[in-house]
């Protein structure tokens, strides 16, 4: 099942980052084939933040292990909290490497909204505890919109956690899955990524 975002021009951006645009530069009429170009900022709909997106020294897009982004993974549900805590989860057995936490957050693609669940820096501790290495989230960010100190982000980079955003998790359940969400190999700050799982 795909868990990604559609991308497509209007799509919501974070306010102040480059907006999707795709546009053909020639056309079958003009030449034969359609021939289009992309614009937009690399967190624009589901993407993989690289470290190097908050810490100067961290690793970038392409210098990240991908067979880390193919493993299994665990969906869990944490409706209606505005901050995910360490006891909203600690009755669930963590089963994965990966998890993916799923939100009542309520996605209109074309305009963006400010008020979404965030992650606590306990929370990421608790994780690592358990082997986790990457978190997934279908809200734009781990941190608070207002938030521009990043500490959720900067507590993942301390864990040697990756942080993917905006995922699509209105369609499955809470469960144990396939995982695959893979980049593109650019030399940059995060990638949109094609997120799909498969029921285990």
């Amino acid at each position: 099942m795909d868990i990604s975002q559609e991308l497509h021009n209007g799509i919501a951006n974070w306010p102040g980052d480059t907006p999707f645009k795709y546009q053909l530069d020639t056309t079958i009429d003009e030449s034969g084939v359609n021939v289009g170009r992309v614009e937009a900022s690399f967190h624009i709909g589901t993407h993989l933040d690289a470290p190097y997106h908050y810490d100067n020294d961290g690793l970038k897009i392409h210098e990240l292990d991908i067979n880390k982004l193919i493993d299994r993974a665990q969906i869990i549900e944490c409706l209606d909290i505005d901050c995910i805590t360490v006891s909203d989860i600690e009755g669930i057995e963590i089963e994965a490497p990966i998890v993916l936490f799923k939100t009542r957050y309520t996605k209109q693609l074309d305009a963006f909204t400010e008020s979404f669940s965030i992650l606590s820096e306990g929370l990421i501790d608790y994780l690592k505890q358990h082997n986790v290495g990457i978190i997934g989230v279908d809200t734009p960010s781990v941190d608070a919109y207002e938030d521009d100190a990043l500490p959720v982000h900067h507590a993942c980079n301390r864990a040697n956690i990756l942080i993917i955003e905006n995922l699509e998790l209105s369609k499955v359940r809470a469960g144990i899955y396939d995982f695959i969400g893979l980049p593109i190999k650019v030399i940059g700050d995060a990638s949109p990524i094609r997120a799909v799982v498969k029921r285990v």
